[in-house]
This record gives structure tokens, C-alpha cells and sequence, in this order.
């Protein structure tokens, strides 16, 4: 959802959350607090309705929710899956971002804003409780050609030149790190 149709809404901001709904909103290897303000004020999609930690549905909410016509609630499957339908997310976060397909090779990007993404992006969580350096470190390896490369051989290449990566496939990237940091590698990340 857009800023301006939240206010259009008059959603409170507690039932909306901060999410990566395309990989080209990214503008670097971090997802910043910053770069969530821009889009919101670029109007971009970045807003997601949630209603998972407030307790009382009313008023602008209510009728919001109540926008959605019942039979096309019962009928939708990604609705079906949960327990609550207005409750997408869980409420973790993950560490990072990795792109799906691109056609510059794979990214990383940290996700320092603590937002969720849709299911067009993948989720990167550390397996190892890594610091942020050495997150960067991975997110800047993933960038050289060096790795670049290693995608290519892993990933799969289409005709439009794009590069498809699946999570396993991603975790095979080799990457290239100081000595204080060779003892890492992309498996050490949980892509979901």
C-alpha cells in the first residue's frame, strides 16, 4: 500500500509496517529507515497492513478491513493459508534481502530498517550471529566479479539475460573475504 492511501484510509500507523515490496526500490547493500521515508514519500508500495499487534479493530480500520467483500476473502488462497486473514506477517525479521532475478547478478541487502518484504524477494537470515561488518563483507563480496561469476555457474541464465537464483543455489555463491573473514561463505545464511 501507498502513504497516500493509508491516509486516505486514516489507518493508524500501528497496523502498518515498513516492506520491501519490489528489489528495485533498493538503493545500495542496506534497506535504511531513510530509504523507507523516501518511498513512502515517492509514493511507492511500501506499506503493509497488519493487524497483529493491535488489539482493538475499529473505526477507519474496521472499515477498511471490511472493504474486502467476504466471498472474495473466502475464496483467496494466500487468505486460506492464515489463521487471520489481515495478519500476513509474523513479525520476524530478516537480516537481509536477496534478489530473485536480476539482470546485474545477484544483491544482498541488508535490511538495517527492519522491514518484511513480499514473496518476489528473498528472506536472509545469519545462521551465525554475525556483526554487521561481516555482513557487509558478504554483501560487498557478492558485488565482485569474483562472485559474479560463481553466480552464473550456480544460477540460471534466460534469454533476457536475467539470472534466476534459488535459495540453494544461492548459499553455492563463492565469495571472495579478508583472512579475518575467509572462514565464512553464503551458506552460512538461511534463505527463505
Amino acid at each position: 500500500m501507498t502513504e497516500e492511501k493509508a491516509q486516505i484510509a486514516e489507518l493508524p500507523d500501528k497496523v502498518l509496517e515498513p516492506i520491501l515490496s519490489k528489489f528495485a526500490h533498493c538503493r545500495g547493500i542496506q534497506l535504511t529507515t531513510d530509504d523507507l521515508h523516501t518511498l513512502r514519500a515517492e509514493g511507492k508500495r511500501c506499506l503493509l497492513v497488519n493487524t497483529l499487534r493491535t488489539k482493538e479493530i475499529s473505526g477507519a480500520l474496521s472499515s477498511y478491513l471490511d472493504s474486502f467483500p467476504v466471498e472474495n476473502r473466502t475464496h483467496n488462497k494466500t487468505f486460506q493459508k492464515r489463521s487471520i486473514w489481515h495478519q500476513p506477517d509474523n513479525g520476524v525479521r530478516p537480516h537481509a534481502f536477496f534478489s530473485c532475478m536480476q539482470a546485474n547478478g545477484p544483491v544482498l541487502v541488508l535490511n538495517t530498517a527492519e522491514a518484511t518484504c513480499t514473496n518476489t524477494v528473498y528472506q536472509v537470515n545469519f545462521i551465525n550471529d554475525l556483526s554487521l561488518p561481516r555482513q557487509k563483507a558478504i554483501a560487498v563480496s557478492l558485488q565482485s566479479t569474483f562472485s559474479q561469476f560463481s553466480a552464473e555457474v550456480e544460477g540460471r541464465s534466460y534469454g533476457s539475460g536475467a539470472l534466476k537464483m534459488e535459495p540453494s543455489e544461492a548459499k553455492k555463491i563463492a565469495l571472495l573475504l579478508p583472512d579475518s573473514l575467509s572462514a565464512m561463505s553464503a551458506a552460512e545464511a538461511s534463505f527463505t
